[in-house]
């Protein structure tokens, strides 16, 4: 309390009392900058949440997690080094890839490497699970990667929902109206220690490219499918990729990288996924 002064018949604050009310001005000072700051941000930032964003929540109480959509891509991997593709996660138990990735499992050839597979996710740490069967595309084409998709299925589950596949094709009118927010997750290599939640996966930038040159650049080698389009790496990046990266729009899951040059020189193949979401369901469910 504040000492009273007999010859004035005031009271006088204290140095500490002084000092106590210049603090607590200038903290309140500081907050209402802040506020405003934040409020200006707030109107003047688009907040599209562009570069993770949760999929589907599942509904069935069944104890599954629900968790980036970026976060579902994996690799294909034999004798715990060999990387073969990139993969999936679209059902608990099963995950999806490149026939062509896919078919070599079930050759005789490399039936000696058969208990060997795995499927590598970063979620919380490095989880490689068994596979136990494979399922390719019945109409899919070595020759020239015609419907280029199949199925991995493992002994252990993620406890993650399944991944809602949008039934909407992609086109040009998609690609150049999201053309700031496409991109390809890729799998880095890196050594088992690593604990990071996203580990190696990154996410890299593409940039669309029309269905018309897209044939065009394709036609010497085949004529590409309804379900094939392009994508192109910004001409200052360069990275090694595997087919079976998850192709990305905004923050939804739309196809993966096909058949096409793996350093990114020339246009990236992807399949649009949606085109077989009624035989991924045949096997799956």
């Amino acid at each position: 309390m504040p000492d009273y002064d007999d010859t004035t018949r005031l009271y006088r604050f204290t140095r500490g009392e002084k000092c106590l009310f210049i603090h607590l001005m200038v903290t309140f000072f500081f907050i209402l900058v802040l506020a405003i700051i934040y409020a200006v941000h707030l109107l003047t930032v688009n907040h599209n949440g562009d570069l993770k964003c949760k999929t589907d929540y599942s509904t069935e109480g069944n104890g599954s997690v629900t968790v980036e959509s970026w976060l579902r891509t994996g690799m294909v991997v034999i004798l715990d080094s060999r990387t073969v593709c990139g993969c999936l996660l679209i059902r608990r138990w099963w995950s999806l890839a490149p026939a062509h990735c896919v078919a070599p499992r079930s050759a005789s050839t490399l039936a000696h490497l058969l208990p060997l597979w795995r499927l590598r996710y970063s979620f919380n740490g490095i989880t490689d699970l068994k596979v136990t069967q494979s399922t390719v595309h019945p109409a899919f084409s070595f020759s020239d990667f015609r419907n280029n998709v199949g199925l991995f299925k493992h002994a252990d589950s993620l406890m993650f929902d399944d991944y809602q596949i949008s039934p909407i094709a992609v086109n040009d009118n998609m690609l150049y109206e999201h053309a700031g927010n496409l991109s390809l997750v890729i799998w880095q290599q890196f050594s088992m220690e690593m604990n990071e939640q996203d580990g190696g996966l990154t996410r890299v930038q593409l940039s669309p490219l029309s269905a018309k040159t897209c044939r065009q650049i394709a036609r010497p080698v085949v004529d590409l499918r309804s379900y094939e389009f392009c994508s192109v790496l910004p001409r200052t990046t360069r990275y090694g990729l595997n087919h079976g990266a998850a192709f990305m729009v905004n923050s939804e899951i739309k196809g993966f990288f096909s058949w096409g040059d793996k350093q990114g020189e020339f246009p990236l193949i992807m399949l649009d996924i949606a085109h077989f979401s009624d035989w991924i369901e045949s096997v799956t469910l």
